[in-house]
């Protein structure tokens, strides 16, 4: 009864006219779409609040992981025990994940598995042998009931003997060079005629050096460098270590002939750059740099130190720095100047218009787009997507170590190689085209899914050639002691002092890339160098031409 009668006491409230009654009905309809439409936004607003909150929760994660956790992508046992998951989603192109792999070659080889226990020290070590043993007295006759005590003379024999190694220290020698040219008068004798030929006053002729007129010797010029530039040891502590052993060595001093060799081996460095741009492979790569007084730049502007790291059938390798205060693409452009051959790099947009030259095969890397899904794999919440791309990707590294173990012929290599990882490429594929309709593109898997994607015409490119490998890692391998230095001593103060680093890190690097001790190495150079006034004697002094040298033995970082 009390709802008939509100309705009847509203019905008598409304108005009669038609028309006004057409306005109520409208006006009550937009307020209704109003309020429909703060609803759906605010609806919206929320949602993208979530993705926003679970883009910044993957960012997080990956920065607690890099801050706080190892260093390595290596899968942990953790990683291996778990199984992948899937989305109905990626059912499709998953299934061939899940119920066979892609038909490959197998091919199998044993590991040996190394003794435990301390390793051996270095046979080419000099050893200083210790003989421990007893006196004549102490292994005579002691039995004092024999007979002839008092005249028994024989001693125990020798069984056998136990051995132990340990390592001696001896401390850096500082030695002094002193060098007396003399001169030579005319000889007092009557036959002795002074002529053109023969002058009246003769010296002792001086020796070309890397540094004239410095009292650094080429020994130590090549210790300095490769101190800093192999070891990161900047000039600032190497000052003290020598003042340590009494020798007072200014960091400027060692500056301005780290300059100055640096120009003494410009023309060896030109050589190596007309050498490298012979192909067949340029690894290319850039990291930045801050140059202090760099002319009307400020201080904090970002430069960049880029690195060619070219390979000739595996045994000449030579690795190039160059600086620039530019990452434009103009500075790559002008470091492949007549360059025919393969060039691998990452996605960099600045190596594009290089790629597109005729002659030029441009390679992607598949280490960047591990990378990324690896990043994806450790902030995401749901670790099965970002994993099912790293399967993929490591099912193609299997693939080429199993391979490059079995040293098989280039024509056969690549045929197999492209029999093998096609498919799981082709897989690959899909799987990224699928995840590109799903996957929101800001995530941390969705900017892995778009990489790959994007760069996927050049990441298969590597099975063309046999001496292409899946990844830019020669120039990342290249790369990483200059950013390891970088961190010590931070900064250059002048262009100049970027180019003389540059120079000398080109000469560390292509030293270690041809397996030789770097000291060694510089130390030949810079005593040979002064003498080499020839392009013939330049290619003497190449990496894979010098001779004598040791060689490169790297920290493994395993005892």
């Amino acid at each position: 009864m009390f709802v008939m009668a509100r309705e009847e006491t509203v019905l008598s409230e409304m108005p009669d006219d038609v028309d006004i009654l057409k306005r109520l009905l409208i006006e009550k309809n937009t307020i209704i779409a109003d309020r429909d439409a703060t609803i759906s936004g605010r609806n919206t607003y929320i949602s993208e609040l979530e993705k926003y909150n679970e883009l910044l929760a993957e960012q997080v994660a990956l920065l607690r992981k890099y801050r706080f956790a190892r260093s390595s992508e290596k899968w942990s046992d953790e990683d291996r025990r778990q199984q992948q998951l899937f989305d109905e989603a990626e059912s499709v192109v998953s299934a061939s994940l899940n119920e066979k792999e892609p038909e490959t070659e197998q091919i199998t080889y044993e590991r040996k598995k190394g003794k435990k226990g301390r390793k051996p020290l270095p046979d080419d070590l000099p050893r200083t042998v210790i003989v421990h043993e007893l006196s004549p007295d102490e292994r005579s006759c002691q039995n004092k009931t024999c007979s002839q005590y008092d005249s028994c003379k024989k001693c125990r024999p020798v069984l056998s003997e136990e051995t132990r190694e340990e390592l001696e220290f001896i401390p850096a020698q500082i030695r002094v060079l002193h060098h007396e040219y003399r001169t030579y008068g005319e000889i007092d004798c009557e036959k002795f005629e002074a002529d053109d030929c023969q002058p009246g006053v003769i010296t002792a002729s001086r020796e070309k050096r890397i540094i004239p007129a410095a009292i650094v010797t080429a020994s130590l010029l090549a210790y300095i460098i490769v101190s800093k530039f192999a070891d990161a040891l900047p000039f600032y502590r190497q000052e003290r270590i020598f003042s340590r052993l009494g020798i007072q060595l200014s960091r400027q001093n060692m500056c301005n002939w780290t300059i100055q060799a640096s120009r003494a081996c410009g023309g060896y460095l030109e050589l190596l750059d007309r050498k490298i741009r012979e192909g067949p492979l340029i690894n290319m790569d850039e990291t930045p740099l801050q140059v202090l007084h760099e002319p009307n730049r400020p201080a904090e502007t970002k430069s960049y130190m880029w690195v060619r790291a070219g390979s000739q059938g595996g045994e000449r390798s030579i690795v190039l720095f160059n600086y620039s205060p530019h990452r434009s693409a103009g500075v790559a452009e002008s470091l492949l100047e007549d360059f025919e051959g393969s060039l691998q790099t990452d996605a960099y947009s600045g190596y594009n218009s290089v790629g597109a030259w005729k002659g030029v095969w441009h390679v992607g890397c598949m280490m960047h787009a591990r990378r990324k899904f690896y990043e994806a794999h450790v902030g995401a919440k749901k670790k099965g997507h970002a994993k099912t791309g790293l399967r993929y990707i490591k099912k193609l590294y299997r693939i080429e170590h199993e391979l490059r173990a079995a040293e098989l012929l280039d024509d056969v290599f690549v045929v197999a190689r492209r029999r093998a990882a096609a498919p799981v490429l082709r897989e690959f594929r899909k799987w990224l085209d699928v995840m590109m309709k799903t996957v929101p593109p800001k995530s941390l898997l969705g900017k892995a899914v778009s990489y790959a994607s994007s760069e996927y015409k050049r990441l298969v490119r590597y099975l063309k050639y046999a001496y292409l490998t899946p990844d830019n890692g020669f120039a990342e391998r290249a790369i990483r002691p200059f950013a390891v230095g970088r961190r010590n001593w931070l900064f250059n103060n002048t262009p100049l002092g970027a180019h003389a680093s540059a120079g000398m890190f080109s000469l560390v690097e292509t030293a270690k890339a041809n397996n030789l001790d770097p000291f060694h190495f510089m130390y030949r150079l810079f005593e040979k160098l002064p003498e080499a006034d020839t392009e013939e004697k330049l290619e003497e002094l190449l990496p894979w031409n010098i001779t004598g040298i040791p060689p490169y033995k790297p920290h493994t970082g395993k005892n």
